[in-house]
């Protein structure tokens, strides 16, 4: 088995959203990257069965440095989107996920693959950063919604996200490993790389290794905020439920999402003093508790995240 990539596919997934996606294919023929020892290559999954980015797709062709494929996906879901893209890249090794809202910066593959090569992992993870436009009202950027956890480069994680990811393909990792596509209401990307690692990867993080996510006016609102947050708690009780995380009984969830509820409560009732962006971070704690409490008893949630 290969220890560091000899080459590398970018896999893309895309849902009518030809505009950010023209923004990323841009992002990646500014890559300044040069090691003429690896081949990259890059995969549009489109999971629209029109096809509405094949004309952005074909218009960007002659302008990165390497070759772009496209493919249709008509079966909607993301984790459906996502386990094409495994299966038509299963003559890499080497994989990256980036979502098609994002833009990597200049040295991005530069950072993720020489991180790989000094720490020889089986995957390394890169932070996602915010950006927004004048549109976006100002306590969304004070109230820190949108920022991620960042970690030292080199730090072992024990799951990630495919947001910004370099990792080996799951078939030389553990057998059978693939996106959960019962998982339709968010969260398939944590559960799928908590088995990854759970099989014996190793993931690490490279700070440098940055990528920036547009994030556009409809979803800076109050209503986007609570739904993402009361999402992440149902899945988060979903997986947490499961024999390869550090299982957690019904109960302990149960009490777990009475806990955040209370503590949403506390947080909504001083955003009455300190502001309109802590009032929203008690309503967002409060329907992260109420996902955990709906998760744990059998809810799920269906749509295309």
């Amino acid at each position: 088995m290969e220890q560091s990539p000899q080459k590398i596919r970018i896999m893309v997934i895309t849902y009518k959203r030809p505009a950010g996606l023209g923004r990323l294919l841009d992002a990646l023929a500014r890559q300044q990257f040069d090691d003429e020892k690896i081949a990259v290559d890059c995969l549009v999954v489109d999971n629209d069965a029109a096809g509405s980015s094949k004309r952005e797709v074909d218009s960007k062709r002659g302008e990165l440095p390497f070759p772009i494929h496209y493919a249709i996906e008509p079966q909607q879901g993301i984790p459906v989107a996502r386990n094409r893209a495994l299966a038509e890249s299963n003559a890499f090794e080497w994989v990256i996920f980036v979502d098609d809202d994002e833009r990597p910066d200049p040295q991005w593959l530069d950072y993720l693959v020489a991180t790989q090569k000094k720490e020889k992992p089986d995957a390394v993870a890169g932070p996602v950063v915010p950006s927004f436009d004048d549109s976006v009202p100002p306590w969304i950027i004070d109230g820190r919604f949108f920022n991620r956890q960042r970690y030292r480069t080199g730090t072992r994680l024990e799951h990630a996200f495919t947001g910004n990811i370099l990792f080996r393909h799951p078939e030389c990792v553990g057998p059978k490993l693939h996106f959960d596509e019962t998982m339709t209401g968010g969260g398939s990307d944590r559960e799928f790389f908590s088995r990854y690692t759970e099989a014996g990867a190793v993931v690490v993080w490279c700070d440098e290794a940055v990528v920036h996510e547009d994030i556009p006016r409809e979803r800076a609102t109050v209503a986007w905020l609570v739904k993402r947050m009361r999402r992440v708690g149902l899945t988060t009780a979903q997986i947490q439920r499961q024999p390869y995380s550090a299982r957690r009984s019904v109960i302990e969830i149960f009490s777990r999402g009475l806990v955040w509820c209370g503590i949403g409560s506390v947080q909504w009732l001083a955003g009455i003093i300190i502001g309109k962006a802590y009032r929203v971070r008690g309503r967002c704690s409060l329907a992260y508790g109420r996902g955990l409490v709906q998760g744990v008893l059998g809810y799920r949630q269906r749509e295309y995240v």
